[in-house]
Parts: C-alpha cells; structure tokens; sequence
C-alpha cells in the first residue's frame, strides 16, 4: 500500500463494524502529519430524515440534499459530521464547520453518504484532521471496492472517493 502513496502521505486503515455482513475495511490517505497507531470510535449514524437526528453524531442524507449544510449544522448542534449526496454525484460533507466535496473516482461505485460520514467521524477520533484526508478506497467481500476523494475540479482520479480542492457547493 505504501507505493501507492506520496512522500507526503500516510496510510490509514479503518475497520468499521455494523456495515453490512462483513463490515468494512477502508484505506485512508492522509496528507502530511503522523497518524495513530489503535484507536476506537462509536458512534451515532443516523438519516437526516429518520428518527431521533437530534442525537447523532453523524447525520447523512441517503438522497440529493436540497437543505444547506449550514442549517443542519445549526438544527442539529451535537452533530459533529454531516454528509450530504449532491445532485452531480458528489458528496458534501461538513466537519467541523468545513465543507469539503466528494468525488467517486472513475469506474468506481463511491462511497455511501453514510460510510463517509463514519470514516470522517474515525478521523477525528484518530485527531487527524479532516482537510489532511486526501482519498478513501474500500473492500467488501466479495464486491469490487469503491472509492472517494476530495474533488479538485480539474482532477478527478484515483480509485473510490477523492477530495475535491475546489469550493463545496451549498445545497
């Protein structure tokens, strides 16, 4: 796994339980910085639109978002991750007062809003900073895994979800 990474990356894999059968074990890139050797983290998931959102620490939206980040953010004080689908296929999420946008990289499936979600609340548990995480690729048995990145507009690659440097949008 080291390979794939940047002289300036770390790796950081992530076990998450209650996700599926099997659960799930996510590798995160992580820009600059040490990251943890253990740590564990519960807690809270929930949809936007379920019930009791009051008490979560995670709210996702399993659908497009036409509510702005910052009115949940207020809504729902204890929150401290929220992850919202956007209507072009990315996904915003909001931590810490941050808005940061998804990309799926190409030929690959994503990451569910809530997975995200979970994975960002684990990184601040693991006191690494959510605008460090650079990608986020996944493994479930017996699927091809997905992925996410942070979006640069201009550079949309790498395998799952990767972090866009380009402005969120607002819902």
């Amino acid at each position: 796994m080291n390979a794939l990474l940047g002289s300036d990356e770390t790796g950081l894999l992530v076990v998450l339980d209650g996700i599926g059968p099997d659960g799930l074990l996510a590798h995160l890139t992580v820009r600059g910085g040490s990251t943890v050797s253990r740590r564990a983290d519960e807690h809270l998931a929930a949809e936007i639109s379920g019930p009791r959102p009051d008490l979560a620490d995670v709210l996702f939206s399993e659908t497009a978002c036409t509510r702005r980040p910052e009115e949940l953010a207020d809504r729902y004080p204890g929150c401290l991750v929220l992850v919202l689908p956007q209507l072009d296929g990315s996904l915003l999420s909001w931590c810490r007062g941050r808005p940061q946008r998804w990309l799926p990289t190409p030929g690959s499936t994503g990451v569910p809003a809530a997975v995200l979600g979970s994975l960002l609340h684990a990184c601040l548990v693991a006191r690494v900073v959510p605008d460090a995480l650079t990608s986020v690729s996944f493994i479930t048995p017996g699927r091809r895994g997905g992925s996410a990145q942070p979006s640069d507009s201009a550079s949309r690659r790498t395998a799952s979800l990767r972090r866009s440097r380009s402005a969120a949008p607002t819902c």
